[in-house]
């Protein structure tokens, strides 16, 4: 199994610069609506969504690290298989 990367390993430094684009093009900036002045909702109409069934973990990270529910070795990092938080030897990739 690989090791875990940053998200920084991904991005990039975060800023586009076209060289060819003038540096002093003037950008608009919006100016927010007075209060009282935008949108308004209606909140009698509301809206009826259908419940949202709760997030299921698929993995568990312990620092101090955790029994495998599959073999009890304790490690710090458990993936759900079949209803229990195993290692990643005992996981059915």
């Amino acid at each position: 199994m690989s090791r875990d990367r940053s998200l920084d390993d991904f991005a990039g430094s975060g800023v586009d610069v076209d060289e060819d684009e003038d540096e002093t093009d003037d950008v608009a900036i919006a100016e927010p609506d007075a209060p009282g002045t935008g949108d308004a909702t209606d909140t009698d109409d509301a809206v009826e969504t259908d419940a949202v069934a709760p997030a299921t973990p698929t993995y568990r990270f312990d620092p101090d690290g955790a029994a495998c529910d599959g073999c009890d070795e304790v490690v710090q990092k458990r993936w759900h298989d079949d209803g229990q938080f195993v290692c990643a030897d005992c996981k059915e990739w």
